[in-house]
C-alpha cells in the first residue's frame, strides 16, 4: 500500500467512524462493546492492508469487516438472562430441589420455634443467636444472673430444637 492509499484509508476510517459507530449500535446496545468492536475492527483492518487493493470499493470491506467481528464476538459470547428474568426454578438444579425445601423448612421452623418461647426468652435468644453477645453481657443487660441466661438459653434452645425436628420429622426429613 503507498503512502497516498494509507492516508486515503486513514482519511475514509475517520470520515466513516460516525456510522461504524452506528452500525456497532444497532447490533450491541452497551456503548462501552460498540467503542470495543469498531476499535478492532480498524485494527484488524490496519494488520492486513494487503486486502486492500481496490481504493473505490474500501468503504464496503471496512463495514464488511465490521460486520464479521460483530458476528466473531456473537459466536463466541455465552447467552446472558438479566437476573430479574429468573425465577427460582432457574437457580435450583433438579437435584437440588430436596435440598431447598429441606433449608426452607429448617427456617421456616426455626421463625416459628421463636414463637413458642415466652417474650423475654424470645429476647435472650436473639440476643444471643443473632447478636453473638455473651451471657455476662445479656445478663447485665436484662438485670438478672448469669447463671440464668444460660439456663434459659439452655431450655429454649432445647424446645426450638424439639420443633425444628418435629417440622422436619412431618416433611420426612431427619437431622
Amino acid at each position: 500500500m503507498t503512502d497516498s492509499e494509507e492516508k486515503y484509508l486513514r482519511e475514509l476510517i475517520l470520515r466513516l467512524w460516525p456510522k461504524l459507530i452506528a452500525a456497532a449500535r444497532v447490533a450491541v446496545r452497551d456503548s462501552d462493546t460498540v467503542n470495543d468492536l469498531v476499535q478492532e475492527t480498524v485494527l484488524k483492518i490496519l494488520a492486513d492492508t494487503s486486502k486492500l487493493n481496490d481504493v473505490k470499493r474500501m468503504e464496503a470491506y471496512i463495514f464488511k469487516v465490521l460486520y464479521n467481528t460483530i458476528a466473531d464476538r456473537n459466536r463466541n459470547m455465552v447467552p446472558q438472562v438479566p437476573l430479574s428474568d429468573l425465577n427460582e426454578k432457574d437457580w435450583a438444579c433438579d437435584d437440588d430441589d430436596d435440598a431447598y425445601d429441606v433449608y426452607d423448612t429448617k427456617t421456616n421452623a426455626a421463625k416459628e420455634s421463636l414463637k413458642l418461647l415466652k417474650p423475654n426468652e424470645q429476647s435472650i435468644v436473639q440476643m444471643y443467636d443473632s447478636l453473638e453477645m455473651s451471657a455476662a453481657e445479656i445478663a447485665n443487660i436484662m438485670k438478672i444472673s448469669e447463671s440464668t441466661i444460660r439456663y434459659v438459653l439452655k431450655e429454649s434452645h432445647r424446645k426450638m430444637k424439639k420443633y425444628i425436628e418435629d417440622e422436619l420429622k412431618k416433611k420426612g426429613y431427619y437431622i
